[in-house]
């Protein structure tokens, strides 16, 4: 409930628990919800906590970003209608659509840039996880997996790529955003043979 007060009185924070409880029914509601961001159990690893927030820093300013783009979309909108109505009483149609075609080609190279990008994912899985889990094996499965990440993290930076999610076996990056580099789908396979020799 909190949560979701919070998310009503400032929808554009990112919201990070830090928890305790070995009850995580109601956070991965509030994940699934869109509530929270991302949730973190305590004792917790400084790694995981920084991924965590480099990631929710991402993802604010990619929401940044469309919100921007879309009050230009709005503009955009507001401009064409205001042009309608006052050329639509005195103006032939035919120099009215004249006139428009114009106008979109002249604004049409502002927002190229954010119309569509080619982005390349990584998916990322152990094989044979379960082989791994068990009572007997906790303490060298945590540390396992947390070599784990640390390994995806740093072949995924080498290569330019970003973070999306770290969960248990599976891990999955981006190539290509928010900032783009050349030749970004090479990036994403030199990063995954980089993780298997790791």
């Amino acid at each position: 409930q909190f949560c979701e007060s919070i998310k009503q009185e400032f929808p554009n924070v990112q919201r990070i628990v830090l928890t305790e409880s070995s009850e995580t029914d109601a956070l991965l509601q509030a994940v699934t919800r869109g509530q929270i961001y991302r949730y973190i159990k305590s004792p917790y690893e400084l790694a995981d906590l920084k991924m965590t927030i480099d990631g929710a820093l991402q993802l604010s300013r990619l929401e940044t970003q469309n919100r921007n783009l879309r009050q230009q979309v709005d503009k955009r909108q507001a401009d064409r209608e205001q042009m309608l109505s006052l050329l639509e009483e005195y103006v032939p149609q035919e120099i009215i659509a004249e006139s428009l075609d114009q106008f979109e080609n002249e604004r049409a190279d502002e927002f190229k840039a954010g119309e569509a990008r080619v982005v390349s994912l990584m998916h990322v899985r152990i094989t044979h996880f379960n082989d791994l889990t068990g009572p007997s094996k906790s303490s060298t499965l945590l540390s396992f997996l947390k070599e784990y990440r640390m390994a995806v993290t740093r072949s995924v930076k080498a290569f330019h790529g970003t973070m999306l999610e770290v969960s248990g076996e599976h891990a999955t990056a981006v190539f290509g955003a928010p900032v783009s580099h050349i030749h970004n789908h090479r990036n994403a396979v030199y990063a995954g043979l980089h993780l298997q020799k790791s």
